[in-house]
């Protein structure tokens, strides 16, 4: 094998590492993130999917968000789940990513495509078909989601985890050219709370209390 082969090899090799280096970092650019947060038994909760920007060329004019949901523990049938009406006032708020350019608020869309209870799907474009920045502290969406006992009580439930991620199966971003946009996820968590329950000596006095102011209206 001839030297000039090798060091031909060699350098293919390494100009395939910069290529793959290279797509990897494009590809963790942009950052999803779903937020976290605690849940009262039969509460509601609403939630941030924020969005965040590393360089200038971080930028896109259409997405497919969706979203699952998954339990880490949970007792009975106990479940959390995506509300059926969801919230659109994050469209009109100034640090939404497509804030005064939504084709949805512009054009009368459709913010949530498909909601199945544990899925939900957001979707949403420039009107202007031009890409949008994405920098710092942005938003994707907000979530509003609603636990459910099912046949637990509010005993069994406390400390239940649920987690949300980000489908990155189904999940899109696109640019002006159509071009797909590459990103990352990192998911959130849904603990519900547990809930005070009286101290039997403290029951007695409020019984005994709702008793006496009783036998005064009496007499």
């Amino acid at each position: 094998m001839s030297m000039a082969f090798i060091s031909i090899s060699r350098l293919f090799i390494f100009a395939s590492a910069v290529l793959l280096l290279t797509a990897v970092d494009a590809k963790a650019a942009i950052q999803i993130s779903v937020g976290s947060g605690t849940v009262d038994p039969s509460g509601t909760l609403r939630l941030d999917i924020g969005i965040d920007g590393e360089s200038p060329s971080d930028k896109f004019s259409e997405f497919q968000l969706v979203l699952q949901i998954t339990p880490m523990t949970a007792a009975g049938t106990s479940s959390l789940q995506f509300v059926p009406a969801q919230s659109e006032a994050v469209l009109e708020e100034a640090d939404y990513v497509f804030v005064g350019d939504s084709d949805v608020i512009l054009s009368g869309g459709d913010w949530v495509v498909d909601n199945t209870g544990d899925s939900i799907t957001f979707f949403d474009l420039t009107f202007s078909l031009l890409d949008a920045d994405v920098t710092s502290g942005q938003r994707l969406a907000t979530i509003d989601v609603q636990h459910m006992l099912g046949t637990a009580t509010e005993l069994d439930v406390a400390g239940n985890t649920f987690s949300i991620s980000v489908d990155e199966d189904l999940t899109e971003l696109f640019n002006s050219d159509g071009d797909p946009v590459g990103y990352t996820s990192s998911s959130g968590t849904v603990m519900v709370n547990a809930v005070a329950i009286p101290e039997p000596a403290s029951t007695v006095i409020l019984m005994l209390g709702a008793g006496a102011m009783l036998l005064r209206r009496r007499r």
